[in-house]
């Protein structure tokens, strides 16, 4: 049985397991094959981009590929744009060690390509999420949004929400809840992520689902983050 997401921690520095590759952490991040950019990632593609996140994941506080998934989703629908070297630690709890150029070119150009296809999901105007080119999480326990739940675990969609909020809880004052505008426009839309990642005991006390039917929370976590998105294009 799945537990619930965790807290995390995180320190900084990309390396490799060759030190000869160490250079390269200044890299940017960008497709190797700009002729497959903007195409989706293939079921094949998923597999490998877990299996690479598998091997990454050597700390407790390590997102899975549905984690990874709401990170990007939360780094795209936020203020501000996050360097790579800032990010990866914060995703996987440490700085990752690649095994070499190959594997970390071969990741980032699937983590780069799922991002860019995210953007265009939420830049979309959707009125359906059965529309095409609506945002459709990678999920690793469920195959769409109206599976079945295990009774005795997480919802569908619980990492992803927890991979969302781990941006916004450790990007917190560049997301400036404080200020109330700001507050007003985003904290409502965030109770659709809670509602996933946390378990009910631990809501807090003014946390109240629009549904009490968990299948329904994953498309409500959905909206929620395009809700987030065009707030924050609005405001630049």
């Amino acid at each position: 049985m799945k537990k619930h997401p965790q807290k995390h921690s995180s320190t900084v520095n990309l390396s490799f397991k060759n030190s000869a590759h160490t250079g390269s952490r200044a890299k940017q991040l960008s497709p190797k094959d700009s002729s497959t950019k903007n195409l989706p990632l293939s079921d094949t593609e998923i597999m490998r981009f877990s299996k690479i996140v598998e091997e990454l994941a050597v700390h407790e506080d390590a997102l899975d590929l549905e984690g990874i998934d709401g990170f990007l989703t939360g780094l795209i629908c936020g203020p501000v744009k996050i360097a790579l070297h800032d990010y990866l630690p914060v995703m996987f709890g440490v700085m990752p060690i690649f095994n070499n150029q190959a594997q970390f070119e071969e990741f980032s150009h699937l983590l780069v390509r799922r991002g860019l296809m995210i953007e265009r999901a939420l830049a979309a105007s959707v009125e359906d999420l059965n529309d095409p080119r609506a945002l459709v999480p990678i999920l690793l326990d469920a195959e769409d949004l109206s599976a079945v739940d295990d009774p005795e675990g997480p919802p569908a969609g619980a990492y992803w929400a927890a991979g969302f909020m781990r941006v916004l809880q450790h990007w917190e004052r560049e997301w400036n809840l404080l200020d109330p505008h700001i507050d007003a426009a985003i904290s409502p839309h965030l109770d659709a992520f809670l509602t996933l990642c946390l378990p009910p005991e631990q809501w807090p006390d003014d946390l109240q689902p629009e549904t009490d039917e968990p299948s329904q929370w994953l498309a409500q976590a959905i909206w929620a983050a395009y809700s987030i998105y065009g707030f924050w294009r609005s405001e630049h």
